[in-house]
């Protein structure tokens, strides 16, 4: 699986932004990706940013931001995954899905905007 690394930018005030490069590698923008929504059919997925947000402590939160493919919608469907959970493979995001359907909750992913 190929990757990339995470670049964040930060800005200090009204300041331009700094590009901090975080040696943090994190799945390919632009590429299809699984997540494990399913056992026999998982969500296909694009990975088409990374949205930070700024926690408690200074803790920045790196979400993916996937566009979700429907056949019955021509608009996108922008929604917050956690990278680690896209996967390369409609087969390895089944066999994650078996063994960790109990703690996985996608219901916000199928809430309207």
């Amino acid at each position: 699986m190929k990757n990339e690394e995470l670049i964040i930018k930060i800005a200090i005030g009204s300041e331009n932004p700094y590009e901090i490069k975080t040696n943090i590698m994190v799945p390919l923008m632009g590429k299809d990706y699984w997540l494990p929504t399913d056992n026999i059919e998982p969500l296909k997925v694009r990975l088409v940013d990374y949205n930070n947000f700024q926690g408690i402590e200074n803790i920045i939160r790196v979400m993916a931001v996937v566009d979700i493919f429907t056949d019955y919608s021509l608009a996108c469907r922008l929604k917050s995954v956690s990278p680690q959970l896209l996967f390369n493979s409609k087969n390895k995001a089944s066999e994650y899905y078996l063994e960790h359907r109990m703690e996985l909750d996608w219901s916000y992913l199928y809430e309207e905007d």
